[in-house]
């Protein structure tokens, strides 16, 4: 009972110390990013054909999938793995984690509406691959506040850095998706 009492402490503080970071659902307390779009002047279809393209494009992966509700649905849900930008900077020098790579899986979310789009990106798992006396790695899930494979020595630097390298590169995911959304398309080909 002491062992399950302190994991769940434990693992409360990772998820505390993460989420300060990043965005938390008031009502849910999980960690969402949400955001609605106004695209002016672009009709649903054409919002919703935009969004499909990039999501089927974007969060390609061998385990990705994307469902749809037909041609003229409102709405697209996408299952994103993406590699994670490790700064080499941040991880060797300043965390010392000697981190080699990094995925993020997530659900992704889209809500096609007449001149507007929300999107929801949530339900966020996280995979470090670690080299220390050859390959380890790194489980954690942010809905749940699991981790595994790291040392207790370096549990505050890990909660720091994953924090950072989530919210940098989900910010760069929806950095593109709204540029390309915002895009006008020529079809002179």
């Amino acid at each position: 009972m002491k062992i399950k009492l302190i994991s769940l402490l434990f693992a409360l503080g990772f998820f505390k110390s993460v989420t300060a970071q990043l965005p938390i659902n008031e009502e849910t307390g999980r960690i969402e990013y949400i955001d609605v779009i106004q695209l002016e002047n672009i009709s649903k279809n054409e919002i919703y054909q935009k969004a499909k393209l990039w999501v089927v494009s974007t969060l390609k992966s061998g385990d990705n999938m994307v469902e749809l509700d037909g041609t003229t649905s409102d709405q697209i849900i996408g299952t994103g793995n993406i590699e994670l930008y490790l700064d080499p900077e941040m991880n060797k020098t300043k965390y010392k984690l000697k981190l080699e790579r990094g995925h993020l899986n997530f659900k992704f979310v889209v809500f096609c509406k007449e001149g507007r789009l929300k999107y929801e990106i949530k339900n966020f798992s996280l995979y470090f691959t670690r080299d220390t006396y050859g390959y380890r790695e790194i489980s954690t899930n942010l809905e749940t506040s699991d981790i595994v494979g790291i040392g207790k020595n370096q549990t505050e630097l890990f909660k720091d850095y994953a924090g950072k390298v989530i919210d940098n590169n989900i910010r760069a995911l929806i950095s593109d998706f709204k540029s390309n959304l915002q895009s006008v398309e020529e079809d002179n080909w």
